[in-house]
């Protein structure tokens, strides 16, 4: 589908995970597979989906004859890890909402960049989402949830994640106070 949208569909695969009999692992081995792959961790993913920049478009001022760069950030996201229901492949399910209108080749390319270090990435999907967004956010927050054990364990990917993860890691201190509190409460 050609033209520029809003809304889409991510889908991320971990690199080099296409030869891996995922379906004969135990959760274990699926999580210590994602660690060999380096394949990236859900509060991780929620931080890139939170600085993504994606290349828009170029523009010369008439006035200065400056070259500006403009991009699309993204509004508003979600989504969840999931082993697939064929060869249980673990993938990111998510969908994005763009400020401003883009290509799915740019969120393609900027993706697979910022994940993979390459353009077009195969172990990346990109979707124009054309129905209600509302559709597309029950769908990646459907109960096929990976549930594995560590760093991949169940964490919805959302704005909120994303800027806790940043918070903890700029304030130490803010980090020992959520500590205390997880421990105070049990979670």
């Amino acid at each position: 589908m050609t033209g520029k949208f809003t809304k889409f569909g991510l889908t991320i695969h971990p690199k080099g995970g296409e030869n891996v009999n995922w379906k004969k692992l135990t959760k274990n081995e699926i999580t210590k597979k994602l660690e060999e792959f380096k394949f990236i961790k859900p509060f991780e993913l929620s931080r890139v989906l939170i600085k993504s920049k994606i290349f828009k478009e170029r523009k010369i001022n008439k006035l200065t004859n400056e070259v500006q760069e403009y991009f699309s950030i993204i509004e508003n996201f979600g989504g969840q890890l999931e082993l697939g229901d064929k060869n249980g492949v673990p993938h990111y399910q998510c969908w994005l909402e763009l400020r401003t209108k883009n290509t799915s080749t740019n969120v393609l390319n900027y993706f697979s960049q910022v994940l993979y270090g390459e353009n077009k990435s195969p172990s990346i999907s990109v979707k124009v989402l054309t129905n209600e967004i509302t559709d597309y956010i029950s769908y990646c927050r459907k109960e096929k949830r990976a549930n594995l054990p560590g760093s991949y364990r169940h964490i919805n990917i959302d704005k909120m994640i994303g800027k806790l993860d940043a918070y903890l890691e700029e304030v130490p201190e803010g980090k020992k106070s959520l500590k205390l509190l997880m421990d105070i409460k049990n979670i």
